[in-house]
């Protein structure tokens, strides 16, 4: 079975980046942040197997997104089959009104 590659878009890692931030100074826990990020980059990293078993929740730009969560934190990312990759395209915390 061919696995599907896995890519950070410029706005997926800015993401990372804001939330790695934002724990690191606003909530002053360094090791929570890296604890954060991590969990939810090894979430993406397992959609190499069976991306597209999640249900496609919305469109942009005529992409079918699929969303899931890391702990407190969506996930949205679209696929294409026939180069078998996955585009992880925002990450945000779950309460903010990005879906």
């Amino acid at each position: 079975m061919d696995l599907y590659e896995i890519n950070f878009t410029e706005t997926a890692i800015y993401n990372l980046e804001e939330i790695f931030t934002y724990i690191s100074i606003e909530l002053e826990d360094v090791l929570v942040a890296e604890k954060v990020v991590r969990d939810i980059i090894r979430k993406c990293y397992r959609l190499t197997l069976f991306p597209e078993a999640h249900t496609v929740r919305f469109e942009i730009e005529s992409k079918k997104m699929r969303v899931i969560r890391s702990g407190k934190y969506v996930i949205a990312y679209s696929t294409n089959k026939k180069s078998r990759t996955v585009d992880i395209e925002y990450i945000a915390h779950s309460r903010r009104n990005v879906i």
